[in-house]
């Protein structure tokens, strides 16, 4: 488990490290995300709450990757924030169900593969090895505490673990395999006639009736959301601290009276050998026993690839890499910072059996200068003074705000600010600034929109803070005729093209049923024959096409089955499906290919029917 979790560290840890970090301390801080509330939940699994906080951090990341996505921007037709939570908040009952199942089961995420995890981690790296100093740094700039943040990662792996349990005791037959090899191999002989949809183009036309009348039924294609322009003062704390001046004796002052703080945290970087087994006594009898030979003489490092039992480890001749404290088991980490280096220290129980430690290097421990420390110091003093400053100048945007509820003008002048404009956007998010929903919210919330007032201060985060108020309004409704026109004019001649077609496609199969040749009838229609073998996984045909294919009965009694299709690009295909064979080019050997495919597709069914179950059996409650 613990050299999969390593395997995979780089690909979904990193989502990780995004997602748990930024979201919710951007939106909520660190007091709420730790602490209690009265708020109701958003749903109950068994007795245990899904906070409205959970499902908001789920929303909004969400949100953020499907603006990525689609470049800052989400398509209205597409984004629908109530189904989006819906179908967000399913998958938090879905996770809270898997934990009470996970914890009922007796599994469990231990410190070291937490710690082997987090350490692998590019973000908290520096020269390809773990930073102590720089997890911390990472974290603390963010708000976040490493206990909260090794909360999230210890339930996200359960999570995994969970799900690699039940898919992993999935199996096939060698039968079930057979099968599905032959299906994939098979090959199908066809010959079909292509009748181009663009040869009808040019007979049909669209009157304005029709257009009118499409235009009549089809409205809601066209329709346009509420719209809005608006002008806003913008607070931020960073911008208020690059502009306070620091005494340099301050600074000194603050440098001496903390130096402890300077002290770079000590990391160590050793190597050991994990030796398990079911009989406690023989496992530390055979560690003892290494030991001795490590004593008279014999490679640790060569010792630990052929009888380390830490997969993750062994093969870099138990390697740990540096590690600070608190990542290890405590009896393994107090062991590993009484050595010296070179040492090696007396067999150690930890909670995953015997290890034997060689200390190979030592780093950090000392303290920083004054002058190497200088900038941060700088900073922090900055930021210090910046934050009463900015809740000051907050205090003063919202009573002249508030008092003046017409205008920014005030409250401009007064705090020395811009007076910003928006692009126009829609309640769903726009461009820059209207991406935060926050932001968005307010300025349709009724008494901006509405009423023409101010809005509230509006916290974008905990040091960046807005007042809006509409510039421009654009009323939902229906772009006009003239301005469609085009676009439906297009619509309705391709269907007419399309269905004069199929019209005269029909006719052609009719033909071929009835007893004519099908190439000879494209030949005489003046259209495109061919015959040909496809397999699965063909390339050069149309896609829709070959799926289709493949999706025709067999032929019987030597007779071919036929069948009318259309193509991706509105082209009708009479298609003579004529044999059908399987070619077996394994010579008797399992096709693993298909065994993976057979063996995914029982995992996740498998998957599937246990959260099912789970489903089924849960006393589930959701608050609308």
């Amino acid at each position: 488990m613990l050299q999969f979790i390593r395997d995979r560290a780089q690909g979904w840890i990193a989502w990780v490290i995004v997602g748990f970090i930024i979201i919710p301390f951007a939106l909520w801080g660190l007091n709420e995300y730790v602490g209690g509330s009265s708020e109701i939940a958003a749903a109950e699994v068994n007795g245990q709450n899904v906070s409205q906080r959970q499902l908001q951090e789920s929303y909004y990341r969400q949100r953020q990757r499907l603006q990525e996505m689609f470049g800052g921007k989400l398509p209205e037709e597409l984004f629908s924030e109530t189904a989006m939570k819906q179908q967000l908040l399913q998958q938090l009952i879905e996770d809270e169900l898997l934990l009470q199942s996970s914890f009922s089961s007796k599994m469990r995420i231990g410190d070291q593969q937490l710690g082997a995890v987090i350490r692998s981690i590019d973000a908290f790296q520096e020269n390809s090895q773990f930073s102590n100093e720089l997890y911390e740094r990472v974290l603390r700039t963010q708000g976040m505490q490493p206990a909260s943040f090794e909360y999230k990662v210890r339930r996200d792996l359960l999570l995994q673990q969970y799900r690699i349990g039940v898919e992993g005791s999935e199996f096939t037959t060698d039968v079930e395999v057979k099968l599905i090899s032959e299906l994939n191999r098979q090959q199908r002989q066809v010959e079909y006639i292509t009748v181009p949809v663009s040869d009808f183009t040019k007979a049909v036309s669209v009157s304005d009736d029709e257009l009118n009348s499409y235009y009549s039924a089809n409205q809601s294609r066209y329709s346009t959301p509420d719209m809005v322009k608006v002008n806003y003062l913008e607070l931020k704390q960073d911008n208020l601290a690059s502009e306070i001046a620091i005494e340099e004796s301050l600074l000194k002052e603050r440098y001496e009276s903390q130096v402890i703080n300077y002290k770079t945290p000590e990391e160590r970087r050793a190597r050991h050998i994990l030796i398990t087994d079911d009989d406690d006594a023989k496992a530390r009898q055979d560690a003892e026993a290494l030991l001795a030979k490590i004593k008279a003489g014999e490679s640790f490092e060569t010792l630990a690839k052929e009888l380390s039992q830490d997969p993750g480890s062994a093969s870099q001749g138990g390697d740990l890499g540096f590690f600070g404290l608190g990542l290890m088991d405590k009896a393994f980490e107090d062991a590993a910072y009484q050595l010296t280096i070179g040492e090696l220290s007396p067999v150690v129980k930890s909670e995953f059996g015997y290890h034997i430690i060689k200390l190979e290097e030592i780093r950090g421990g000392e303290t920083k200068s004054f002058a190497d420390v200088r900038l941060e110091i700088l900073a922090e003093v900055q930021q210090e003074r910046a934050e009463q400053r900015f809740y000051d100048q907050a205090e003063i945007l919202a009573n002249i705000t508030y008092e003046q509820p017409d205008t920014l003008q005030a409250a401009a002048e007064q705090l020395n600010l811009v007076i910003k404009v928006s692009p126009m956007f829609a309640q769903n998010g726009g461009q820059g600034i209207a991406k935060n929903a926050k932001f968005s919210q307010a300025a349709f919330s009724e008494d901006v929109l509405q009423r023409g007032n101010n809005s509230e201060v509006i916290e974008l985060s905990k040091t960046h803070f807005v007042v809006l108020r509409i510039e421009e309004h654009q009323p939902a409704g229906v772009k006009p005729l003239e301005m469609v026109k085009s676009s439906i004019h297009k619509v309705l001649l391709k269907d007419k093209a399309e269905a004069s077609a199929r019209e005269y496609a029909s006719t052609l199969l009719q033909k071929i049923n009835e007893g004519e040749k099908a190439q000879e009838l494209a030949q005489q229609e003046n259209l495109k024959w061919r015959e040909t073998t496809i397999k699965r996984d063909e390339k050069e045909m149309d896609q829709m096409l070959a799926a289709a294919i493949f999706k025709m009965s067999h032929p019987t009694s030597g007779e071919s089955t036929r069948q009318l299709l259309q193509i991706s690009n509105g082209d009708q295909v009479i298609v003579s499906l004529n044999v059908v064979e399987s070619i077996d080019s394994s010579n008797g050997t399992i096709d693993e290919k298909a065994q993976k495919a057979l063996q995914k597709g029982y995992a996740i069914a498998s998957y599937g029917s246990v959260v099912g179950s789970l489903r089924s059996e849960a006393d589930i409650k959701i608050n609308q």
